[in-house]
């Protein structure tokens, strides 16, 4: 049973594979050439945003890092067509809440698959901003690194699911891990980003019962 607003996914063999719980579309086309998106950023343990609803979603550090990625999200898609933005809310999950803006294309063409992971894989929620700086995150990160990568499946040329993969448990014969992240912006706290870790690789732990 996937948790709370999440969608299952994952792969593996006899010796590895991975596992996941996530919350995150990077995008979905069903018809008539409009394709939905999100954008997801701005972490909170679920009791702390119960108990003030409010001061989650008017924090600065918050409000700024989420509109960092809502902000890249439609300029790259107004590239190639009419972007409609949605009302800015709160996503609850089974241990965590994030804010979160939906977010639909209305494209001139049909675009595919592969030409939508070109147009929005990493958006920086998990990625950076500016995108040309990307290289930077490639030196820190290992290619072989899954965590974040789109996840899709496809049932015609424009008709399609991609995860975004993270919550995540991967293994090999010999470990399991565990893999997260954290956006850090100008107002960002390094307590406070060393705390979302935590919670968030708690609520992997939670949800496969570890």
């Amino acid at each position: 049973q996937s948790p709370k607003n999440t969608y299952i996914y994952g792969c593996w063999t006899s010796k590895e594979g991975f596992l996941g719980f996530t919350p995150e579309i990077l995008f979905l086309s069903e018809a008539d050439k409009k394709i939905k998106t999100m954008a997801l950023a701005g972490t909170r343990k679920k009791e702390t945003f119960a108990e003030d609803p409010e001061a989650f979603q008017s924090d600065p550090k918050e409000q700024r890092e989420h509109q960092i990625v809502v902000e890249d999200i439609v300029a790259r898609l107004k590239t190639v067509g009419r972007v409609k933005l949605g009302r800015t809310a709160t996503l609850e999950l089974n241990y965590l809440a994030h804010l979160y803006t939906p977010i639909q294309l209305s494209s001139n063409e049909s675009l595919s698959f592969e030409q939508m992971v070109e147009l929005m894989h990493p958006t920086p929620a998990l990625g950076i901003s500016p995108r040309d700086q990307i290289g930077l995150l490639r030196q820190w990160r290992s290619p072989d690194d899954r965590l974040g990568a789109p996840f899709g499946i496809r049932w015609e040329r424009d008709q399609y699911l991609s995860l975004v993969a993270i919550r995540q448990l991967s293994w090999d014969e010999n470990f399991y891990y565990i893999g997260n992240g954290c956006g850090v912006v100008l107002e960002s706290q390094i307590e406070d980003e060393w705390n979302e870790l935590r919670l968030k690789r708690d609520s992997v732990r939670k949800m496969f019962r570890l």
